[in-house]
C-alpha cells in the first residue's frame, strides 16, 4: 500500500518537511486540497518539489456546492484553481464531491460542463455536519455517477462509507465492499466514530474504527490518503505519528 499526505495549497511553509517524509518512504504523494484563489500566490513552491500530486478540488468548505443549480457560475470560478493545479503539477485527478441539498445528476452535469477529464467523484456521509443530505453516499449513487462517463472514477473515503451505513442502518462491512467492487482508484483513510453519521476525522488510534478489518479489506497495491487531524504549527508531527501508527494494523 502506498500512503499520501494531505496538505492544503496554502500550506507552502510544510512544502520542504513534505519533501523530505517522501524521500523518506514515509509518503508516496501528496494529496493537495486546492484553495479557490490561492493557485498564482502558491503554485511556485508546490511545482519545485520532487513528489507526485494529486488534486482536490474545494468543497463547501470553500464555498462551492455542487449540487446546487443556482451556483453553478460560482462553482465553476471556484474550481479553476483546481485545475490550474492539476495542470502545473501534473496531477491526474481531481477530487471532487458531489455536494448537498440536490441531486448527484446536477453535480455530474456541473462537472461535465467544465470539461476535464481528470474528475474524480468521492462518496459522502448521507447525513452532512450541519443536518444537510449530500449527494453520492450510497454504492449505487457512485455506479451510476461513474457509468455516466463523466467521471474518470471515484474515490473511496471510508469513514465516509461507514457514516453513511450507520445512516441506511446497514452493516459497514457489507457496505464497504459493495463500494469496494466499483474499484476506487484512490481512498481517504483516518480513524473515527464508529457509531455517528456525522463526519469525525480522528488520528490513528484515536477512534474505534477495525482498522486492521478494513486495511484487510482493501487492495494489497492501495494509494491511500491519510485524512487525519494536524495540530497548526507542529509541522508534519501529527501525520508523521499517523503514519507510523497505521503499521500496527496492517503488514502491507
Amino acid at each position: 500500500m502506498r500512503y499520501g499526505l494531505k496538505l492544503f495549497s496554502d500550506n507552502t511553509e510544510l512544502a520542504a518537511e513534505a519533501d523530505r517524509a517522501v524521500r523518506a518512504n514515509y509518503f508516496s504523494f501528496v494529496e493537495l486540497y486546492a484553495i479557490p484563489g490561492s493557485f498564482k500566490a502558491t503554485a511556485h513552491v508546490w511545482r519545485a518539489c520532487s513528489f507526485s500530486f494529486i488534486v482536490h478540488g474545494p468543497h463547501h468548505g470553500s464555498g462551492v456546492n455542487l449540487a446546487d443549480a443556482s451556483r453553478r457560475q460560482e462553482n465553476r470560478r471556484r474550481m479553476v484553481d483546481a485545475m490550474r493545479f492539476a495542470d502545473a503539477l501534473k496531477a491526474p485527478y481531481i477530487i471532487v464531491h458531489g455536494g448537498f441539498g440536490g441531486p448527484l445528476e446536477e453535480s455530474a452535469a456541473q462537472i461535465a460542463a467544465m470539461r476535464d477529464e481528470r474528475f474524480v467523484l468521492e462518496n459522502t456521509p448521507k447525513i452532512g455536519l450541519n443536518d444537510e443530505v449530500c449527494a453520492g453516499y450510497t454504492p449505487e449513487h457512485l455506479a451510476t455517477a461513474i457509468g455516466s462517463g463523466i467521471f474518470t472514477g471515484y474515490v473511496l473515503d471510508v469513514g465516509h462509507a461507514l457514516y453513511a451505513a450507520n445512516s441506511l442502518k446497514e452493516p459497514w462491512e457489507g457496505f464497504l465492499r459493495r463500494f469496494l467492487a466499483l474499484q476506487p482508484v484512490l481512498f481517504h483513510l483516518s480513524d473515527g466514530d464508529s457509531h455517528s453519521e456525522k463526519d469525525v476525522h480522528a488520528s490513528i488510534g484515536k477512534g474505534d474504527f477495525d482498522l486492521r478489518r478494513i486495511l484487510a479489506l482493501l487492495p494489497k497495491d492501495a494509494k491511500i490518503t491519510l485524512e487525519t487531524p494536524r495540530t497548526p504549527n507542529t509541522g508534519l508531527r501529527d501525520v508523521m505519528q499517523d503514519r507510523n501508527a497505521i503499521g500496527r494494523y496492517s503488514d502491507a
